[in-house]
């Protein structure tokens, strides 16, 4: 489910896990950067935040996922110098994490953003905590 949020307005979240919506154990973090117009032809830097719920299995889950992001990135590099299979592995690595989150956070502007929540659920259950209509 897509959602378009102000940045001004804090949201809430279900107190249950993002993918199985299990109990919580941690706060999983993530951000996103975006730029966007800001007025004769200047660019301005904006940075989101967000901290979702996530049971112990999925918060270690997603901690992997993005340790493993950034060499993910380097390793195809690095691969189609070595050889096409290493290359090949990290290139399914990098794909697993963009298909895997349970939370994307898209369309960075000054005053919204675009939340996509996978788990259509728990999506409706965080449209009605914090009367959202989804896109």
């Amino acid at each position: 489910m897509k959602f378009r949020i102000s940045r001004a307005e804090p949201i809430s979240w279900p107190d249950k896990c993002v993918w199985c919506s299990g109990k919580p154990t941690m706060r999983y973090e993530d951000s996103v950067k975006g730029l966007f117009g800001g007025g004769l032809g200047f660019l301005q830097y904006a940075k989101i935040k967000i901290d979702y719920p996530a049971c112990r299995k999925h918060g270690l889950w997603l901690s992997i996922l993005r340790t493993v992001y950034p060499f993910s990135l380097a390793g195809v590099v690095l691969g189609l110098m070595i050889h096409y299979i290493v290359s090949l592995f990290f290139c399914a690595v990098f794909l697993w994490n963009l298909l895997l989150r349970p939370i994307i956070i898209r369309k960075v502007t000054k005053y919204f953003y675009t939340l996509i929540i996978r788990n259509g659920d728990y999506g409706r259950e965080f449209a009605l905590l914090n009367s959202l209509d989804p896109l």
